[in-house]
């Protein structure tokens, strides 16, 4: 190994192949490695490391995987490769020509790293791809003693003229770190090897369409630096690379909706386009305009000879958007038929296939047939139409909750109220593999419980039937007495239930419950960043939906223990965010692993938006609520509106967006076609939009 160290940083470089092996910024108490380690991540392939890439021209790919130590000492080092089509290990035709160095050195604070395509042959080279393995430790441990603080979140950015990964420790603690690229232009990223939810994959930053004359060269130029917040980070952009240092308020917003970009620091700013308008601000200065239209609405930034994308989207009336999903669920997503024990039940919906989708037709079709049956998430479509329509009455929707009601109340809530998987009970335990008919108990997933409890507790609300809380306290009872109090189940409101309850006259039941709830908290804030695993070793939804329990039992109970231990769990959720100039990016939290699960394509890869997401906007809700600190208002309303992009006007809805361009070489960057769980994002928009 090559080790290359100043009085700021430590980097390691593989003597045989010249990837970085290791990443270290003195000072930090964890002596963190911010690239993955090679021995507990054998996952990555040899020839994926850090550094590596390949070049692809009319559909063939070239690899840099073995390189020639050419220079350097203490403070910097050179490799030189050539290109060969892996498997043959040809360097045929053009590529015979191009040959690649790459130049890593320690400046100051930063590691500075130079890819340099140079082309010495006859004619010009035109490659279509060129892409560079820049995987940071972007994976989910079990979570034990300082796991997350050797961990961090991936946040991308390809935007052409700045690219960026802006990385967040785990455990919120600084530094952190980003990688900017300040010569070249990166308009992709590529997931490679990801098969898993608990790692994000390995991560290709890519340039497109890149001519190199004869005899010229193309450099690509990344700078490292360490950073102590948002702030220092945009600011340290601006400084190495000339971009502006911008502030949103809103990326995604109601069409008519005048929306801000103000100007912290012009950098080498020359002009902002934003449709068919230019502006040409100073520094301090900020530029309104309207969000004139429904969809996306792109803007370039002109700085220093460069520019870079930057992406609103204009929410069409959000009123009629969710009277329009609210349609399309009663005449196309619930299933009417007496001859079907679903009778009444809402299933997943193929947009392109313009079907419902039943267990039966995909059971040797799919990976995981739960997560498209018909209970689970989906009782979010219910939750959803009882809360709409308590606010916008509408008689086919309520007609719809009639028949639905039945369904859950017969087939999956048991005799003692236990939550079935599926209405087909003990016969689904075969979809978790199964064979003796039986021995698996089917109630087993907390997170059912709790879907339920929601919408049970809207339907109270909806219809004032005390039958819907009798069904609620029988849940929440079976609830406590079967799963430990620090399951990580979410999507249950304490205050909310509590209020009902007493609004019902069952106070009794409602003083029961309390201390339920309390002791639940408790739990929490024992637990401080300790996660146990559960059906993902470490994400986004639990940590949001620990500190939603926390902020609505705090707000029960009046307890100041139970609002400082929220404290910590909210840094924590709030290093899943990015600010990437992007609706679907900016204030979204991340995910990467639900497309393939729960998508229609069953692509992994990060998934923003997602509906979980609107989990933050909730907690952050809650948060402003309690201290008017209106920085987590704005917080909350970013995360809603971005997700309303996943609803069409005409009532159909897609899953999610995966947002990478390919995952594991299928192509992405796309909406998935399948309505399946994204009325929770609606669901959440109501609990914030009908308070506010």
């Amino acid at each position: 190994m090559i080790q290359m160290e100043n009085e700021h940083l430590r980097v390691i470089v593989d003597e045989t192949d010249g990837s970085m092996q290791a990443f270290i910024v003195k000072g930090d108490k964890y002596g963190m490695n911010w690239l993955p380690d090679q021995d507990a991540e054998p996952w990555i392939p040899a020839w994926k490391k850090w550094g590596l890439g390949f070049v692809t021209i009319r559909d063939r790919k070239y690899r840099w995987e073995k390189g020639d130590r050419v220079g350097g000492g203490s403070r910097s080092v050179e490799y030189q490769y050539r290109l060969a089509n892996r498997g043959t290990g040809e360097e045929d035709g053009e590529f015979h020509a191009l040959t690649l160095s790459v130049l890593r050195r320690l400046e100051g604070e930063t590691l500075e790293e130079e890819f340099i395509f140079y082309n010495s042959g006859e004619r010009y080279m035109l490659l279509d791809e060129i892409g560079i393995y820049s995987t940071f430790y972007d994976a989910y441990p079990v979570v034990s003693g300082d796991a997350l603080s050797r961990r961090a979140h991936m946040h991308i950015w390809t935007g052409g003229g700045v690219s960026y990964v802006k990385c967040i420790r785990m455990s919120a603690e600084k530094p952190h770190l980003a990688m900017l690229t300040v010569a070249g232009e990166v308009q992709e990223y590529q997931v490679e090897e990801k098969h898993s939810s608990n790692q994000r994959g390995v991560i290709a930053l890519t340039g497109k369409h890149i001519r190199i004359a004869s005899g010229k060269a193309y450099s690509v130029k990344r700078v490292f630096f360490a950073y102590a917040d948002e702030t220092d980070f945009h600011r340290k952009v601006t400084k190495y690379s000339g971009y502006p240092y911008l502030e949103f308020d809103l990326m995604a917003a109601s069409v008519g909706t005048r929306v801000q970009v103000a100007v912290k620091e012009a950098g080498d700013l020359e002009k902002l386009v934003i449709g068919e308008n230019t502006y040409r601000p100073r520094e301090g200065e900020v530029v309104s305009f309207v969000l004139d239209k429904a969809g996306t609405i792109e803007g370039k930034v002109f700085f220093g000879g460069k520019q870079s994308a930057i992406r609103w989207y204009g929410i069409p009336a959000i009123d009629e958007l969710m009277k329009r999903r609210a349609e399309f669920i009663v005449s196309k997503q619930q299933l009417r038929d007496d001859g079907d024990i679903r009778n009444g039940a809402f299933l997943p919906y193929d947009r392109e296939a313009d079907r419902l989708i039943k267990v039966e037709d995909i059971e040797e079709l799919y990976a995981s047939i739960p997560d498209r049956n018909d209970a689970r998430e989906r009782v979010g479509m219910g939750a959803f139409l009882a809360a709409h329509c308590r606010l916008h009455p509408d008689t086919a929707n309520r007609e719809a909750l009639t028949r639905y009601y039945p369904f859950i109340r017969t087939h999956i809530i048991s005799e003692d109220y236990g939550i079935w998987d599926s209405c087909f009970r003990e016969r689904t335990a075969k979809y978790y593999g199964e064979t003796v008919p039986g021995t698996k108990d089917m109630t087993f997933r907390g997170f059912n419980y709790f879907f339920v409890g929601a919408f049970l507790l809207k339907m109270y609300r909806l219809t004032k039937q005390r039958m819907y809380l009798d069904d609620l306290v029988g849940v929440l009872g079976k609830y406590f007495g079967k799963f430990p109090l620090s399951d990580l189940s979410f999507g249950l409101n304490p205050r909310e239930v509590d209020i009902a309850l007493k609004e019902a006259g069952m106070t009794e039941e409602a003083e029961r419950l309390a201390c339920h709830f309390k002791d639940k908290a408790y739990a929490f804030v024992r637990m401080e960043e300790q996660y146990a695993p559960s059906e993902v070793n470490y994400e986004q939804s639990t940590v949001a939906g620990v500190v939603m329990f926390l902020l609505d039992t705090y707000r029960l109970t009046g307890d100041r223990h139970i609002l400082e231990g929220a404290h910590k769990h909210l840094a924590l959720l709030e290093g899943f965010d990015g600010c990437q100039p992007d609706f679907r990016m900016h204030g979204v939290g991340l995910r990467h692993w639900d497309g393939f699960w729960f998508g229609h394509y069953e692509l992994w890869g990060d998934t923003l938006p997602h509906q979980w997401s609107t989990l933050s906007a909730y907690a952050y809700y809650r948060y402003y609520q309690i201290t008017s600190d209106k920085t987590y208002y704005h917080k909350s309303i970013r995360s809603l509106n971005a997700n309303l992009c996943l609803f069409r006007e005409d009532g159909a809805a897609d899953y999610v967006f995966i947002y990478p361009h390919k995952v594991n070489g299928r192509s992405g960057h796309a909406f998935d076609p399948i309505s399946n769980d994204q009325d929770w994002a609606l669901y959440y928009y109501l609990e914030i939009a009908g308070e506010a």
